[in-house]
């Protein structure tokens, strides 16, 4: 359909949306190519159709009908994301309520100065008469 290279800027050059060098360059171009010239041509003639076409205006009443849809439409966008929120929010209670709830395995008390104590801790302080910061825990600890 298009001989040359310089055709990807015409549409460009057409919306004025090219520096004063490039211009310039397919200013020269269209000079030489006829492609191009009948190119720019046809789409001048598009542009002037849509700038001659009358704009068609909506009443009142389309308007008002247009914003009510866009309106019901938004909400219930909104009513969706609110309702799967809402269940997945009832899901999440629902299964933390039951893990709460389940029975729990005995919990065996534990000597903590025996478990937590190795025997040279237990030396040293059998060994010296001042208690060490460890034996002070583990004294609170087993109350």
């Amino acid at each position: 359909m298009f001989d040359c290279n310089e055709h990807q800027k015409l549409q460009a050059y057409h919306d004025g949306q090219l520096d004063a060098v490039s211009r310039a360059e397919v200013e020269q171009h269209l000079a030489a190519c006829g492609n191009c010239s009948a190119n720019l041509a046809e789409l001048q003639n598009v542009s002037r159709l849509f700038a001659d076409y009358p704009v068609a205006r909506l009443s009142q009443i389309s308007l008002y009908r247009l914003h009510s849809n866009l309106d019901l439409l938004t909400d219930r966008g909104l009513l969706r994301l609110a309702r799967v929120m809402t269940g997945l929010a009832a899901s999440v209670l629902l299964l933390g309520s039951l893990w709460l709830m389940r029975p729990h395995s005995a919990v065996v008390p534990i000597n903590t100065s025996v478990a937590l104590l190795p025997l040279q801790i237990e030396e040293q302080s059998l060994a010296s008469n001042d208690p060490s910061p460890s034996d002070w825990m583990v004294a609170e600890l087993s109350y």
